[in-house]
């Protein structure tokens, strides 16, 4: 059950916040308030009372009798008003109880709106980006397949990367052809044959590939790499037994490195 006073600051809360204030508990205050007025100030009243005087009257006194004192209410009766009001209130318990349910509704409501006011006042301009590519900041038009983003100089930009290349992946050749794909880093060939590896167009500026003789053999058969190698549009021919390339693709042909 609430205190007087909670019921008053619910009341101002609820006008603040323009919700309709419940007439039965403002009814609720009036009542409280009003008892509480009657009993404190005639207790008061009773224990500053002076003592009554007794007036005697003779008989032959052709005077009209005195009036009647008018008698302040006993502490047995103020008592018996005050349990009289506390039954009132045990009858409407249930009553009660549902309004305070409602009050104390309303009162977590405007307590979780305030903290969401505060936490959204934390995060500031420009809270509640979810994925990176909705960032300000991001220069979106660089975000292709095969790169990856890194923040420099106040914006994100995008770097090319094959990402097979981190973990150096190796390719085992075992046929006469073989044509180069993304996943490729290390192709070693092992082939009792002359060997042509393919490398086709499209390649990232920045990938790298190895191409290693593992047969130990390449003298007698030859390993072929068509493809634009140091302005050299027809390749270059592998002829060196447990030979290597390392090669290095820089926008418009490879580089041997």
């Amino acid at each position: 059950m609430k205190t007087l006073e909670e019921k008053k600051l619910l009341v101002k809360m609820m006008k603040a916040f323009g919700q309709p204030v419940d007439e039965e508990l403002v009814e609720s205050i009036r009542r409280e308030e009003e008892f509480a007025k009657v009993l404190f100030k005639e207790q008061i009243k009773e224990e500053k009372e002076p003592p009554k005087e007794v007036v005697l009257i003779k008989e032959a006194d052709p005077s009209p009798p005195a009036s009647p004192a008018v008698e302040l209410p006993s502490k047995q009766e103020l008592v018996q008003q005050v349990i009289n009001v506390l039954d009132t209130k045990k009858a409407n318990a249930n009553t009660s109880v549902y309004r305070d349910k409602e009050i104390e509704g309303i009162r977590r409501t405007v307590a979780e709106m305030m903290q969401k006011i505060s936490t959204m006042s934390w995060g500031g301009g420009g809270t509640g980006i979810v994925k990176i590519i909705d960032a300000d900041d991001l220069d979106r038009s660089s975000v292709q397949n095969g790169r990856y983003m890194k923040y420099q100089d106040g914006w994100f930009v995008m770097d090319e990367i094959n990402p097979y290349e981190i973990i150096h992946n190796t390719t085992l050749v075992t046929t006469n052809t073989y044509t180069v794909i993304d996943s490729d880093y290390y192709i070693g060939i092992n082939y009792a044959g002359p060997v042509t590896i393919t490398i086709p167009a499209g390649i990232s500026s920045g990938r790298e590939v190895v191409i290693k003789d593992e047969s130990g053999n390449c003298e007698t058969h030859n390993i072929t790499v068509t493809a634009k190698v140091d302005n050299d549009a027809n390749g270059f021919i592998l002829a060196i037994n447990n030979g290597a390339v390392h090669m290095l693709y820089r926008g418009d042909s490879w580089r041997i490195i």
